[in-house]
């Protein structure tokens, strides 16, 4: 019998993961392989060596195009070297044609400002193009640069609480909105600085909410060991979590209280907006204590979703999008405390596919990554009940979503590789 080295397994195996990347970056950026070849500087025929093993130039040009961390891409290629430390690498970089960008990542030629420009707008560029790392690193800089100059300081530091946030460092982002929230006091003359005091306020008690559900059982699992439907669905979190989730409601309550006074409204255009999502977190709250019922807050998130049951003739502005944080609150109270699966799952689905809706018409990258864990996990709850997975089926768009995801967010990025790896992928 003929034994094969290990060392062509792990050739074979750099192989297919080289191969794979590579047809993620074509779907990502909608090119030809041509155009691939072109912006990876290699032969469109000669893409993968032999080996299997890219050349280190190779792995920095397909982190551009991906618009991936470097060192995300080495370790998904299985190199066992760390990757270089290089200015730029992973940035977009402008596209030759065939395809438009992705879901709007900013190219070479329309990137976020940088040095002196504008060290916010640099920061909601990233964002708005759902590269959260990029924006901490933004924001970051731009903090330091800014040194004792607190009134420059504090807006970097309500957008890094909010990266931090959308990365799944819910420690980090309480801690963050909490010192905003305090510092700001000491302006809170000034409109705009009030404003921003009442978003902390409500970042940080979302913040603690999440924390305190996600720990406390039965809400942050989906256990089954409670045997009474009932108790299931109106049971509190346990004694020692309720003391974070009443702060979070104090702290959400005064929140929703200085959205909705004259000075907030007057200086921020998106109180209202803020204000509805700090009431979805409210209602999760309610829950968690066992204030409510699970089948009622769910009624209640349904009721609140009809002002987008027409998305297209729905605003697509952040009033819109807080009705998508709408519909995952009634998915993360459903799965937490609804038994019944047929109810379960019809529940699930309606909210999941509006978010979607929402989500897309919207174009936010956050609800977008949210709306996709939520899927998965909903696909999972299916495959525990039916014994049988239910298939990912997508198009184009529906890669260059995900990938974009993958790149942007790394909490993400585990499910994200095992949604791409388990699909079929259409050419639609």
């Amino acid at each position: 019998m003929t034994t094969v080295a290990p060392y062509v397994h792990r050739g074979r195996e750099r192989r297919r993961r080289l191969e794979e990347m590579l047809a993620f970056a074509l779907a990502y950026r909608g090119w030809t392989t041509r155009q691939l070849g072109r912006a990876l500087d290699r032969d469109p025929s000669n893409l993968v060596p032999d080996s299997g093993i890219p050349k280190l130039d190779l792995v920095v040009r397909l982190a551009e195009v991906l618009g991936w961390p470097l060192q995300e891409v080495v370790n998904e290629l299985g190199c066992e070297t760390a990757a270089p430390t290089r200015p730029g690498a992973g940035e977009p970089i402008e596209t030759t044609g065939g395809g438009d960008d992705a879901f709007g990542s900013p190219t070479a030629s329309g990137a976020p400002p940088v040095g002196d420009a504008a060290p916010l707008e640099e920061v909601l560029a990233w964002e708005r193009a759902g590269r959260f790392t990029h924006a901490i690193e933004a924001a970051r800089r731009g903090i330091d640069r800014f040194g004792a100059d607190e009134r420059a300081r504090l807006p970097l530091m309500e957008r890094l609480c909010v990266c931090y946030e959308a990365t799944g460092h819910l420690v980090e982002a309480r801690a963050l909105a909490g010192e905003v929230a305090e510092r700001t006091l000491a302006y809170e003359r000034e409109d705009a600085m009030l404003a921003m005091h009442a978003r902390s306020c409500a970042r940080r008690g979302a913040c603690r909410a999440e924390i305190a559900l996600a720990n406390g059982a039965p809400y942050g699992e989906t256990s089954r060991e409670t045997s009474c439907e009932t108790s299931r669905e109106t049971s509190g979190v346990p004694s020692a979590h309720r003391p974070a989730l009443l702060s979070a409601a104090n702290d959400l309550h005064r929140a929703r209280g200085l959205l909705a006074s004259p000075r907030v409204q007057q200086s921020d255009p998106h109180a209202d907006a803020a204000a509805s999502i700090a009431a979805a977190a409210l209602l999760e709250i309610n829950v968690g204590l066992g204030e409510r019922s699970a089948r009622d807050a769910v009624t209640e998130a349904m009721t609140t979703i009809e002002a987008a049951i027409d998305i297209e003739a729905t605003d697509a502005g952040p009033k819109l999008e807080a009705l998508g944080w709408w519909c995952l609150a009634g998915c993360r109270i459903a799965m937490a405390h609804l038994q019944q699966e047929a109810e379960l799952h019809r529940t699930l689905a309606i909210l999941t596919n509006k978010a979607d809706e929402i989500a897309h018409a919207v174009g936010s990258w956050r609800l977008h990554e949210r709306v996709l864990t939520m899927e998965f996990a909903r696909r999972e709850r299916v495959a525990d009940w039916l014994g049988a997975a239910e298939a990912w089926v997508l198009d184009r768009d529906d890669v260059r979503l995900i990938v974009g995801c993958v790149g942007g967010n790394p909490r993400f990025r585990d499910i994200g590789l095992r949604i791409l790896r388990s699909a079929t992928i259409t050419e639609g």
